[in-house]
């Protein structure tokens, strides 16, 4: 097929995984964590609970499609055109880049999440387009494009400020033209402290009321190693009178934090609704980060309980599974009517049936990734020099580990990015000819 007809066909080709996306999902699922982000657009009463940039989208969003419909499209559009540009500039043949489409649309991790409307799917959402454009301008030599993918990069890094934790190689690989190393590294240095000096200059002038929630997490490690310690480790003034360890076992669950503030007699206070002072804020910090020191058998037990809840090696029989997947409307039922298609009724009758099959679990993926590695790294019959291969890796695991170590509940969004790099890493090595250098 000649060169020019390819691509128009990938295009197409494109368009119609996109349309076929619209027609299953749109205008998208809202959860509770939805609900009250939406809640807060439509009141004007706004809040860090999420990041003001994810608000301020859907606010641009609403004024033109009411409701989860307008956001829905803004990032289900942003995911497809940054793997069309990903896999367009690949130096593969176009039937291979119309099977790595494919591959990357039925997905069942993208199956499963992408039609949600959270912060975390415009994070992976920016990061393909981010990927995509860097693609291009490696191929190109093209400086806007370039830009462009650092400007994606920092989106979807203002969505969740911890994914600067795990995507920090990335932003190192898309200044990779940049030369000296000095002049690299003064650059990623400015581009992180742009991020969050942006971030606190948007919630000033979105007057949002703050709110800090690394309490709730460290909330439930505390109550967590309190339970095997057999004493309350948590300060008093985060706890009602007669809090006792019975009170608490019965209330902390290894998939969630949810529980603790919801189910005990005394009561547990996350300083959300009323925060704490600020000498209060320091002890618990500190008290938070003693703990993996003072006592890493009961912290780490409980740390590596979760990962795998979260990599669904293990599977409480309580756990709901709405830590999965939330396909409905909450609280807006009514307002909202979610997609009622028999394509959209097929697809959930699906997910239903198979969500507790190795397709769903996490740790699966993660293994085929494992035997992947050594021709990722190494090269041979099946795998060529890919300079993505080593960011992507990179990200991967170091949102495995991030998550390990400050997730709060077993919620396979999460892992998303991890999923995602580890998916493109497979298709780098499957679709890709034998030994063709990529220059960076």
């Amino acid at each position: 097929m000649p060169v020019q007809n390819s691509r128009y066909m990938f295009r197409f080709i494109t368009l119609m995984v996109f349309f076929l996306y619209l027609w299953m999902y749109y205008p998208g699922y809202m959860s509770h964590d939805s609900a009250v982000h939406y809640q807060q657009i439509k009141s004007g009463q706004w809040t860090t609970y999420q990041p003001i940039l994810f608000l301020i989208l859907w606010w641009m969003t609403d004024l033109f499609i009411e409701g989860p419909g307008g956001i829905f499209l803004l990032l289900l559009i942003t995911f497809f055109y940054g793997a069309y540009l990903y896999l367009q500039y690949q130096p593969i043949r176009a039937y291979k880049k119309m099977l790595g489409l494919f591959v990357i649309a039925l997905f069942p991790f993208n199956v499963l999440l992408l039609p949600h409307v959270w912060k975390d799917i415009a994070v992976i959402a920016f990061v393909f387009l981010s990927l995509g454009f860097h693609c291009k301008s490696l191929k190109d030599k093209n400086l806007i494009a370039n830009r462009f993918a650092l400007l994606c990069y920092v989106m979807a890094v203002m969505c969740r400020f911890e994914s600067v934790l795990y995507l920090w190689p990335l932003l190192w690989f898309l200044l990779s033209g940049v030369k000296p190393k000095l002049k690299r590294s003064v650059m990623f240095i400015a581009i992180i402290g742009t991020v969050f000096l942006v971030n606190v200059g948007l919630e000033k002038i979105s007057d949002s009321r703050k709110i800090t929630l690394w309490p709730t997490i460290a909330l439930w490690d505390m109550a967590a190693v309190s339970i095997v310690e057999e004493r309350v480790l948590i300060p008093d003034f985060a706890v009602g009178d007669g809090m006792t360890i019975s009170d608490l076992s019965q209330a902390t669950m290894p998939w969630s934090n949810v529980p603790l503030f919801s189910s005990t007699k005394a009561g547990v206070f996350t300083g959300i609704e009323q925060p704490y002072s600020e000498a209060q804020y320091h002890q618990m910090m500190r008290q938070w980060i003693g703990l993996p020191f003072q006592y890493p058998v009961a912290y780490f037990n409980h740390r590596i309980r979760l990962l795998k809840e979260l990599l669904r090696i293990v599977e409480s029989a309580e756990k709901p599974k709405t830590l999965y997947y939330v396909h409905q409307m909450k609280n807006h039922e009514k307002q909202f009517i979610k997609n009622d298609t028999w394509l959209n009724d097929l697809v959930s009758i699906g997910v239903d049936r198979y969500i507790d099959s190795w397709l769903f679990k996490p740790w699966v993926y993660f293994m085929i990734l494992i035997v992947v590695i050594p021709g990722l790294l190494y090269g041979g019959r099946f795998s060529f020099s890919n300079p993505f291969n080593i960011p992507l890796l990179s990200c991967a695991i170091l949102n495995v580990l991030v998550m390990w170590v400050l997730a709060p509940a077993a919620e396979i969004r999460y892992l998303l990015p991890a999923l995602n790099f580890g998916l493109l890493l497979m298709l780098n090595v499957w679709l890709s000819k034998p030994n063709i250098a990529t220059q960076a």
